[in-house]
């Protein structure tokens, strides 16, 4: 599906979870109650993203951008890129990230 035929924010965000975990079974990946439910997040995290762990890597967090209309990183090395315009792009970014971030570190 096009982001840009995503009705809101929550469907953006709700598609790419599943899709995340369709991708990377292990990965802890979560998106937290929408601010209306009255349970805010840590104050580095934004009120509504998808946040993704693997072992080692994380926690990393992806936004829904509607005014790029598409998926942005919100923390970690790329923060404030473009993932991607389509769920299926910005799940492969973010499975590779984990993936990346996770790789033992030859010396």
């Amino acid at each position: 599906m096009a982001a840009d035929a995503m009705t809101s924010e929550t469907d953006a965000l709700d598609l790419l979870h599943a899709a995340v975990r369709r991708l990377v079974p292990r990965a802890a990946v979560s998106t937290p109650p929408h601010p209306d439910h009255g349970q805010p997040g840590p104050a580095d995290r934004p009120e509504r993203c998808l946040t993704a762990t693997h072992g080692n890597a994380g926690p990393l967090h992806v936004v829904w951008d509607p005014a790029r209309g598409g998926f942005l990183w919100h923390s970690g090395p790329r923060a404030g890129e473009c993932l991607g315009d389509t769920v299926g792009v910005a799940a492969i970014e973010v499975a590779e990230a984990l993936t990346e971030l996770n790789r033992p570190t030859t010396p």
